[in-house]
Parts: structure tokens; sequence; C-alpha cells
């Protein structure tokens, strides 16, 4: 991989040298006034937010639906601010005024389809469990469709991204029968795991990963970049950014092809996988590197791309011009942080309870969700599901090493 000096030596240079300034001049896109009656209550600031970004994306849906050609579908790519579940809940926001209105919708996961390897890790010790048999067991052909259910539960028991807001998600979607795929490239959970989980690097042995590394390999051989030949993969590098984007584009293609009546596919992504960042560290992801120029160069699928950011100012540090020009990309309202606000602490679970709870008077569909309870029970019962079920496969195929009962602490 080219170091970082050699970037000034590339025979294609920075298309973004000298044009952040152009990003100025830009006019901000004004917003329409709503589609849907949200009522006359007063809502606070994040209410209103929520109900102007679902109003920008879902007319931009279906002033595109109107337009399509025969075959042609829609690719909405919803770019997530990392530890901040607004994205969650305008997904799920969004999903839902299409389903009320007959669209038939998909979500795609930026989320490894190997992810339930690392559940099996973390939810039994080795005393009890021969775990790399319960792996086994969930790659066999026969288990495939339970495999892939299981790891595209992002509830999820491992991370506090957003846990309570995505089993939320999660819930709606299971209740409309809604499909949900992973569509990130495999991880390498035992380097993961070895290097005490400071990096994800890609699984360079699945066949499927090896192709978009040769593929995203030709297209940094293009840009005058030389791609590294050995050695892991960083999913946060450019080649393991690139690689991903390959990834996920031939993923959403398939999911197409293999459900012909959905017509518009959400795919759940940081923001630098949509638009590219020329200010990401290590490694900037260039603009002819996000899934925004890869669909429109590679797909009869028309994609929108709609990143979140916190500022104006966010929005033009971190975004290639390009991409703020490009009529695909959507602008939508700036988020606040703090009423999403997942970061790992002790309080992150009852502050995102709160919120929902608070934004269940203005979104009715979260009420019906819930069933009667709270946000909390709701992601318990989603989390000891998934466990029981890893626990009963484990059980009923004689992989239980030992008797005594195991502690289970939800991570």
């Amino acid at each position: 991989m080219a170091d970082g000096d050699s970037f000034t030596n590339q025979a294609h240079q920075d298309p973004n040298s000298g044009q952040l300034a152009l990003a100025q001049q830009l006019e901000p896109m004004p917003h329409p006034e709503l589609i849907f009656d949200y009522g006359d209550t007063a809502a606070p600031e994040v209410v209103e937010s929520l109900k102007k970004n679902t109003d920008i994306i879902t007319r931009g849906i279906q002033d595109r639906l109107a337009h399509l050609k025969p075959g042609q579908k829609i690719v909405v790519c919803v770019g997530e601010l990392h530890e901040n579940g607004h994205h969650v809940a305008l997904q799920t926001n969004v999903i839902h005024e299409l389903t009320e209105r007959g669209v038939k919708v998909a979500l795609a996961l930026e989320w490894p389809p190997n992810n339930i390897d690392l559940h099996v890790d973390e939810i039994f010790k080795p005393e009890t469990t021969n775990k790399a048999g319960v792996k086994a067991l969930l790659q066999a052909p026969w288990n495939a469709s339970l495999r892939d259910k299981l790891s595209a539960d992002t509830t999820p028991i491992r991370t506090g991204n957003a846990r309570i807001s995505r089993t939320l998600l999660h819930q709606y979607l299971d209740n409309h029968n809604i499909p949900v795929f992973c569509t990130d490239a495999p991880r390498d959970w035992k380097l993961y795991l070895e290097n005490n989980r400071s990096r994800q690097d890609l699984l360079t042995s699945d066949p499927e990963v090896a192709e978009a590394i040769e593929e995203a390999s030709e297209i940094l051989r293009e840009f005058g970049i030389t791609p590294p030949t050995e050695g892991p993969i960083d999913s946060l590098g450019q080649m393991g950014m690139l690689t991903r984007n390959m990834y996920m584009f031939k993923k959403s293609e398939e999911i197409f092809w293999d459900n012909p009546d959905v017509e518009v596919l959400f795919i759940e992504a940081g923001r630098a996988h949509v638009t590219g960042n020329h200010a990401l560290i290590p490694e900037r992801s260039w603009y002819e590197h996000s899934l925004n120029a890869i669909f429109a160069a590679r797909s009869q699928h028309v994609f929108m791309g709609a990143p979140l950011y916190k500022s104006e100012q966010d929005k033009l540090d971190n975004t290639p011009v390009q991409a703020l020009k490009d009529p695909h990309t959507l602008h939508l309202e700036y988020t606040d942080a703090s009423g999403f606000s997942s970061i790992r602490d002790p309080e992150a679970d009852d502050r995102e309870v709160a919120l929902i709870q608070s934004l269940a008077p203005h979104f009715p569909y979260i009420g019906e969700t819930l069933e009667g309870r709270t946000p909390k029970e709701l992601y318990e019962a989603r989390s000891d599901e998934l466990r029981l079920t890893l626990r009963d496969l484990r059980d009923n195929n004689g992989l239980l090493l030992t008797a005594p009962a195991e502690e289970y602490t939800p991570h």
C-alpha cells in the first residue's frame, strides 16, 4: 500500500486538492414542506430532525420510483455516524413510512455474515462448549438460513452502538416480514481476538472477499496506487474500505436478483463508505472509491446517498466536494449527537431507553412494536432468544462438554 508521502507523487493527483474552497460556495438544499401529517403537537428538536430527514429521504425515493426504467430498483445508503443512534431510528422511521404505503423494502447491514461466530466466542465458555464445533455446525449448508438470520440480528449483545434502537428496528422488521441481510465483508475473528480487539482484518480466505480484493486492487492500480500484495488487510484502511465497498456492491446486486419483489434496498454503512472521505485517518477514502461512485459506474439501479453530519463544518471537513455536488446525494438535517449518544458507559442504555420512550407519542409504531414492553425488556428478550437458540443448537448436537450451568453477562 502506498505510504503517506507517495500520495504526492502519484500520477493520479488528489481530485480534492484546491477544491474544498468550492464547497463553501454550495448553497444548502432547501428542505421541502413535510409530506406527512405528524400532527400539531410541539416536538423536541430530535423529533423534528427525524421527521424532516424522513421526509427528505422518502420524497427522494418517491420521486425516483416514479421515473424508474424496467428492471431498475432504488438503493438508499444511510451514511451513519458511528456511536450515534440517529441513523438507526431514521432507517426504522423511513422503512415504516414506505411499508405503510405498500413499497417493498429490504435492509442490508454493514455487518459481516460471519458475525455469529463472534457471538459464539463471547457467549460460551471453552470449558463447557466445543466452540469450533458450533461454528462448523453453523457453517453447514443445511444451516445456511439459520446462520444468516442469527448473524443479521444486530440487536446486538456484544456492542453498545445504539443497541436499544437496533432492537426496535429488528423487532419491526420481524413483525412486518421485511428481509434483512449482512452485506459487509467477513472478518478474521481469530486475528481480531489475537489482536485484543484492536483492529478488524478481512477474512482473505473467503472466496467472495478474495474476489472483492482483486477488484479493489484493479481500481487502486487505475488510481495510481500500488495495492498491498501480502499480509492482513485492515478493514478501516484504504484497501479494506474499498474492498468492503466492492463486497457490499456485489451483495446488493445479489439481493435484488434473489428478491425480485424488493423495490428499495437500504444499506446501513458509515458515511465514508457512502461518499468517500478525503480526511479519513489513517488513509483517505477517495470519492471514486465510494458507494456513490461505484453504483453510478457499475449498476443499472438508482443510488441515493443520505449521509448524516453533525454540522456544516463536519460536512465540509470530511466530504469530497464531488459528493457534495453529486445529484445522487441527499442533504439531510444536521443531527444532535447528544440525544442518540450510545457511547459505551453504564448509562448509555438508560439514556436510549428514555429517548425511545419520549419518541413513542410522536411515532405510534414504536408503541405497537414494543407491545407493552419497555425498550430494555424488548432488548433483553431478543438477546436471550439469540443466546438460547445457540445454546439449544449446541446441546442438541452433543457439543456440551460439561454439565455446569454457564454464567452469562450481556456485553
